[in-house]
């Protein structure tokens, strides 16, 4: 099917990746480690991940909220600290890179880390990742691949 779509006069292509252990769904990488399932940010390779220059003529509150955001993003949706930590530490040298103050980078952080840290309170899941489905490692073959 896949080599049928290709084939059609179209500049759209269609590609297809399989894992027994990880899938890619939305901007989320969900993987199996062990007898646990995580999850980090995933960005498909075409991604050409543009961030808005510092600057730029957009209005400065919106400059100043970005890159809390972003550090938000990457708090919430990463179920590992230290890749987390790598992300961030990427985030932060291509928001310097594009005119931003490491100040104001560490600012952003600072209320990204309390954002985060006050959403926790309200959601006491403890140290859980929720995911409505049934899972264990030696599942039949309707769940051989993830």
């Amino acid at each position: 099917m896949m080599h049928d779509l290709n084939s059609l006069p179209s500049p759209v292509r269609f590609t297809f990746l399989t894992s027994t252990t990880s899938i890619n769904f939305l901007d989320l990488q969900i993987f199996v480690t062990g007898n646990h399932i995580g999850y980090t940010l995933y960005s498909k390779p075409t991604d050409r991940n543009t961030i808005l220059h510092a600057t730029s003529f957009h209005p400065t509150k919106l400059k100043e909220s970005l890159p809390v955001s972003q550090f938000v993003r990457i708090l919430r949706n990463n179920s590992d600290h230290n890749l987390a930590q790598v992300q961030i530490e990427g985030m932060f040298k291509k928001r310097v890179a594009c005119g931003y103050s490491k100040a104001s980078l560490n600012s952003a952080y600072t209320r990204a880390v309390k954002s985060v840290a006050e959403n926790m309170i309200h959601q006491d899941i403890g140290d859980r990742f929720i995911f409505p489905q049934a899972f264990h490692p030696k599942m039949g073959t309707g769940y051989q691949h993830m």
